[in-house]
């Protein structure tokens, strides 16, 4: 898993991605770690909820199966990934979370209460 990739978030029900970023990932053992990096897709896509270049990200990997957090330290929001790796080592497909981010004192949701595919490609 080790290396840069590309990361393609799309929303259940979306024809286009919801977020798109890149990260550099390292992995010692079955442990990943990533911090952000530039993506280079054709389109980037994303809002303020999720800011980057700022991201970081722990998780696992163990067999083909992927399963990572990213998170956004301005925003504190996560976004929880989890895949399968393919055959190339090229690829993950998988899917993603990003649980509703709450502003407390009026209960008004800030953003997040997505969820779709996930695909992270090497760059």
């Amino acid at each position: 898993m080790t290396g840069t990739w590309n990361v393609v978030l799309t929303d259940t029900g979306s024809n286009q991605p919801t977020y798109t970023f890149g990260l550099n990932i390292a992995q010692g053992g079955n442990a990943l770690t990533a911090q952000d990096a530039i993506y280079t897709g054709t389109i980037v896509y994303g809002n303020s909820c999720f800011n980057y270049p700022s991201d970081t990200g722990v998780g696992s990997f163990a067999g083909s199966s992927l399963s990572m957090t990213v998170t956004d330290p301005s925003t504190k929001a996560d976004i929880q990934i989890s895949g399968t790796l393919n055959a190339a080592a090229t690829q993950v497909q998988g899917t993603f979370t990003f649980p509703q981010i709450i502003e407390g004192t009026r209960l008004m949701v800030l953003c997040g209460g997505d969820s779709g595919t996930a695909t992270l490609t090497r760059q």
